[in-house]
């Protein structure tokens, strides 16, 4: 992960939860927190560290969303330390569409640890392309209905092609050309976090489509999503 992206992910939590100020440190520096503040350290890697200062005390609630804000980082640092091109030239046996058919899943993995979804599912051009282990019909019925609600309210829109639907149970949105990102949940979730989280795993799976070229990517399973 680049010094910029990890900034802007910090950034991100700092507006999120009012935290005045941060800092990246090697794991062995100490800090000097300012008079009056509260201190909250995270560990970033094997080699750094996150301290953050906030006013007054640190409630329980914001001890938890620092940490699963942070372990969601981790995850991200995790997946980006091998680029696509490796992921590409460096495995043997398998095609290009399968490699970045792995690609595709491990990041719907990272982002369903991540927000605590129970069920992820990737559709591309009308096919199922990644999902979590374990399907249950449950939600296998329920994908049509998502993708063409979001199919509707894109062609509702006048400010983007892109569309998202949220209720208490489930997290849609679409995203490059033809695809759709698919979470459900069988508890309460956070909706700032994962909007958050689920837009740069987009960002991040348009270009792993985008690498795929011309030829169409071969379905999870042959059931299309109609």
């Amino acid at each position: 992960m680049s010094q910029e992206k990890l900034n802007q992910l910090l950034e991100e939590l700092k507006k999120a939860q009012g935290i005045d100020s941060f800092q990246v440190l090697n794991g062995d520096q100490d800090f000097q927190s300012s008079t009056g503040k509260t201190v909250i350290e995270k560990t970033l890697n094997s080699r750094q560290k996150v301290v953050f200062q906030c006013s007054g005390d640190v409630s329980p609630q914001l001890e938890i969303f620092v940490e699963n804000w942070m372990r969601q980082i981790r995850q991200w640092e995790s997946i980006t330390a091998q680029n696509v091109s490796d992921l590409i030239f460096h495995q043997n046996g398998l095609s290009r569409q399968e490699k970045i058919k792995l690609r595709l899943r491990e990041f719907l993995l990272a982002l369903v640890s991540a927000t605590d979804a129970c069920q992820g599912f990737v559709v591309y051009k009308g096919n199922t392309i990644s999902h979590t282990p374990f399907q249950s019909q449950k939600y296998t019925d329920q994908l049509p209905l998502l993708i063409r609600r979001l199919d509707k309210l894109a062609m509702e829109s006048r400010a983007s092609s892109h569309s998202t639907w949220i209720t208490k149970e489930s997290f849609a949105c679409s995203f490059y050309y033809g695809a759709a990102l698919c979470l459900f949940f069988d508890k309460p979730y956070s909706l700032d976090f994962t909007k958050h989280r689920s837009k740069h795993v987009c960002k991040e799976m348009s270009l792993l489509l985008a690498e795929m070229g011309d030829p169409e990517l071969p379905p999870v399973n042959s059931n299309p999503v109609d």
